[in-house]
């Protein structure tokens, strides 16, 4: 019986090693949601019917931490909306 138990405790403390926390998107939420406001108007170039926001594509993942970068950087909506078409 104390075997059993041990086993799982032991299976337990496995899974927990296992299982990790959700890494968040930014540190700053007004960060995160200008991300997707901006990313939410401009179209994904692989998959042209999605937006930037709603694309897995890698490309896409690329864009969305350049917009992050750019917020970070203290451009405006706009300044960024213009850097990424241009681009």
């Amino acid at each position: 019986m104390k075997r059993l138990a041990l086993a799982l405790l032991l299976l337990g403390a496995c899974s927990l090693a296992l299982g990790r926390e959700a890494v968040p998107l930014a540190e700053d939420p007004a960060v995160e949601k200008r991300l997707v406001a901006i990313s939410e108007e401009l179209r994904c170039l692989v998959c042209q019917n999605e937006s930037l926001s709603a694309s897995r594509a890698d490309l896409a993942v690329d864009l969305r931490r350049q917009i992050r970068e750019q917020i970070k950087a203290g451009r405006s909506d706009a300044e960024i909306r213009e850097y990424m078409v241009a681009r």
